[in-house]
C-alpha cells in the first residue's frame, strides 16, 4: 500500500502509508520532507494474508479511511538466481526463489486489493492502482518470465476488480 488520500483534500494534505518488509527503508522514506510527518509505516510481508489484513487495519485505525491503494511491491529474478547473476534462464531458477517472486509480485497485489476493497466499497469511494513493469523490461534478453507473470497477475486482478 503506498498512498491514502481523501478526494476532497488538496494534494499537500494527503495522509500516506507505506507497506514493506524493510522497516529501515520505511523509516528513511517517512523522513523525507515531502511527507511532513504524515506517513504511517506498516511493516508487512505482502505475500502473507494476515500481514496484508493488518496493514489495511493499521491505515483504517490511523486515518479512519483508505481511499487509494497503489500496488507496486515486487522483487526481481535475482531472488531465484541464487548465487548466479540475475539474468538466468527459467530452468536455472531456484524453485523456492521463483515461488517467492510469484507470492510477492502476483499474490501480494491480490491480497492487498482484497483487504482494501471492502472498506472502500463500504465508504462508497476508492481506487486501486496496480503498477506493472514496462514492455521493454519484459522483452529484455536473457531474463526469465518473472516480469510478465507479475504483469499478467496484476492485469487479472485489475480485471476482477473492475467487475465488482
Amino acid at each position: 500500500m503506498e498512498l491514502r488520500a481523501e478526494p476532497e483534500r488538496r494534494r499537500g494534505d494527503l495522509d500516506r502509508a507505506g507497506v514493506d518488509v524493510d522497516a529501515g527503508g520505511l523509516d528513511r522514506l517517512a523522513a523525507e520532507p515531502v511527507f511532513a510527518g504524515k506517513f504511517l509505516n506498516a511493516v508487512a510481508d505482502v505475500s502473507k494474508a494476515a500481514n496484508c489484513r493488518h496493514a489495511v487495519e493499521q491505515v483504517l485505525g490511523t486515518f479512519g479511511a483508505l481511499d487509494i491503494l497503489i500496488n507496486c511491491a515486487g522483487i526481481s529474478m535475482s531472488t531465484a538466481a541464487g548465487h548466479k547473476e540475475a539474468r538466468i534462464k527459467f530452468f536455472e531458477a531456484d524453485p523456492e526463489g521463483w515461488q517467492r517472486i510469484v507470492a510477492i509480485n502476483a499474490i501480494g497485489a491480490f491480497l492487498m486489493a482484497r483487504f482494501a476493497a471492502e472498506p472502500m466499497i463500504k465508504r462508497g469511494w476508492g481506487r486501486i492502482i496496480n503498477v506493472t513493469t514496462s514492455f521493454d523490461t519484459m522483452l529484455a534478453g536473457g531474463l526469465s518470465a518473472d516480469r510478465p507473470l507479475g504483469r499478467a497477475g496484476r492485469r487479472t486482478a485489475s480485471a476482477v476488480l473492475r467487475v465488482s
